[in-house]
């Protein structure tokens, strides 16, 4: 009688996490090409675009599955996915110096905050901003009661102010402690999109200020119709992220444009532009600068217990550096973090 085979329980764990770790790897490098060749064509790979960040989370199992067995084949797959993260994220590990007090003296502190037109209370707004006092500050989605309270609360700290609303309870309000120009909204098609402009006087120059607000994929807090709301607002991101940087080239001003620019810095939108302007938090910040969803749960549908995304962000043009940028404490009811920087401008 001719015995059974035995099989050897953890040769068989062996064989699936080194199976497991090629095929991450094969996936890592089949997602980094496709996203070079195709930016965001597709409705899934835009959505992968979207959270790559997270698509590295992997990387902490294959490193324990190559301590375990360490095999130079296997040590070439795990390499794969860890190279592209450094590609793309490594700058964001590394802490930046901040400049010394005399090169600070000049700055201009800047703060973009999408305040939630779904809340109720502007305590929380008036104290964040009391606490990092900026210079300028950029807010988004402010309703009427946020209008009316605001007005009051701050008009002390910030004498100069513009405001534009989309409609009662989407408006973009500019606060400057320096005086800007009357605010208008850019152009797109030669139609207006949500870009409040207006010019700052700063250092005895004028300086572009544009407060944005890019269109959302889920402006219906509903995940139906993904797919096609994916192709249809991407599309919609790319060209008015184009329009943006057509405005700015015509302009030819040194420039600053801040806002929830509702994109990840690994999709077209993001890359568009950067085809003109410097990240903040990029070249200044550390770490991944998360700032949505703020709160717990997203949509009260899927629960987020800390941000996931970086979709706000603070630009400037070549001619400005960023000395120092972080992500403000939440407020306790916004679904945004706020995002703060240091300008400085090159001499």
């Amino acid at each position: 009688m001719v015995g059974k085979t035995r099989v050897d329980p953890m040769k068989v764990v062996q064989r699936t996490a080194t199976t497991g770790v090629w095929f991450y790897a094969i996936f890592i490098l089949g997602w980094f090409i496709s996203r070079v060749l195709f930016a965001d064509s597709f409705w899934l790979l835009a959505m992968l675009n979207t959270f790559a960040l997270w698509l590295f989370v992997p990387i902490l199992i294959t490193t324990l599955t190559v301590l375990w067995l360490p095999r130079r084949t296997l040590i070439v797959a795990w390499l794969v996915p860890v190279a592209i993260f450094i590609v793309l994220y490594g700058e964001q590990l590394v802490p930046k110096p901040i400049p010394a007090s005399a090169a600070r003296a000049n700055e201009l502190k800047v703060m973009t905050f999408n305040v939630n037109n779904g809340t109720q209370s502007v305590a929380p707004i008036v104290r964040l901003i009391e606490t990092e006092l900026p210079d300028i500050v950029f807010l988004q989605e402010l309703n009427a009661l946020h209008l009316e309270s605001l007005s009051s609360e701050l008009e002390a700290q910030y004498p100069y102010r513009a405001i534009d609303a989309l409609d009662v309870d989407d408006s973009f309000v500019t606060l400057s402690r320096y005086p800007i120009s009357d605010p208008g909204w850019m152009p797109i098609d030669n139609k207006p999109f949500p870009g409040q402009i207006m010019e700052l006087e700063w250092e005895d120059q004028r300086v572009q200020l544009v407060n944005i607000h890019l269109v959302s994929t889920l402006p219906s807090h509903s995940f139906d119709n993904l797919p096609s709301r994916v192709e249809e607002t991407y599309r919609l991101r790319e060209n008015q992220a184009r329009a943006t940087i057509k405005f700015l080239r015509e302009r030819q001003m040194t420039s600053i444009v801040a806002g929830d620019f509702n994109t990840t810095d690994a999709t077209l939108a993001y890359a568009i532009i950067r085809q003109e302007l410097m990240d903040a938090q990029r070249e200044s910040g550390w770490g991944f600068g998360l700032t949505f969803p703020a709160t717990p749960t997203l949509f009260d549908e899927v629960w987020a217990p800390f941000p996931l995304l970086r979709i706000d962000y603070i630009f400037h043009s070549l001619d400005v550096s960023a000395g120092n940028t972080y992500v403000a404490p939440w407020d306790g009811q916004s679904d945004h973090r706020a995002v703060i920087t240091m300008l400085l401008l090159k001499k």
